[in-house]
């Protein structure tokens, strides 16, 4: 969609919803690493091989607090909804 066919939207409503989930059936301990393998869309060549284990290690303790419960890590996503209106042809 390009700038004049936004231009031409009429916004009726934008909702945004919680949507704690929880992420792939793994042991615990190893989704914060299974989540961030190189491949996946992250900026791993930035980081010497040694050095990702302690990054994702500091990750992990950091949000370990919050998105840790029960044995099972999840994701903290939002879902959002919008109804908008062609206002013209």
């Amino acid at each position: 969609m390009d700038e004049q066919q936004l231009a031409e939207l009429e916004m009726h409503l934008a909702a945004g919803t919680d949507l704690p989930t929880a992420m792939a059936a793994l042991p615990g301990d190893q989704q914060p690493e299974q989540q961030t393998k190189p491949g996946r869309a992250f900026g791993w060549a930035r980081f010497e091989p040694g050095d990702r284990k302690t990054f994702v290690g500091k990750v992990e303790q950091d949000l370990r607090p919050a998105m840790y419960r029960d044995g099972q890590w999840t994701a903290d996503y939002r879902r959002l909804r919008v109804v908008a209106i062609a206002t013209s042809g």
